[in-house]
């Protein structure tokens, strides 16, 4: 799903409707960082969770701190407001080139956010989108398995 939709002037955006679950009410917490493209992506707090855990087993030296240091730096817990919107920090709007516009997209693990000229540049197309998705079949399908058991112990 897609939608356009604008930072206002206190830095909040709004999720799109089409991307609200039931469940997302005033206080639920997601995790914004960085994107391709530039962009900004964000997940679910427990995706949040289980990156966080993953980077502490990662950091067995200063260059691996260094790199969970800096993606800690740039990524943010954001919470949702009454409206459905939440407050993106400065600087990461800054680091994806977000003035005003964007495009919204959602993609089979999370939500990207990309200021809407970016996207213009790079948008690769309905052509493309369906090479894409027919690169996801798979080369074999099986249709009827059977296990046979002819001794046990």
């Amino acid at each position: 799903m897609s939608a356009q939709s604008t930072v206002d002037s206190q830095r909040r955006l709004a999720i799109p409707k089409a991307w609200r679950l039931d469940t997302d009410t005033e206080g639920t917490r997601f995790f914004l960082t960085l994107g391709s493209g530039p962009s900004l992506e964000f997940y679910e707090y427990a995706e949040f969770e289980r990156r966080r855990e993953i980077a502490i087993q990662k950091m067995v030296d200063v260059q691996s701190d260094i790199l969970a240091t800096s993606s800690a730096r740039n990524s943010a817990i954001i919470t949702l407001d009454k409206q459905g919107r939440f407050v993106v920090p400065q600087h990461l709007l800054d680091i994806a080139r977000i003035k005003t516009d964007v495009y919204c997209e959602g993609s089979f693990a999370c939500g990207r956010i990309i200021a809407l000229e970016i996207w213009n540049q790079i948008d690769p197309g309905p052509d493309a989108t369906i090479e894409f998705n027919h690169s996801l079949r798979p080369a074999a399908v099986v249709t009827d398995a059977k296990l046979v058991l002819t001794q046990t112990q």
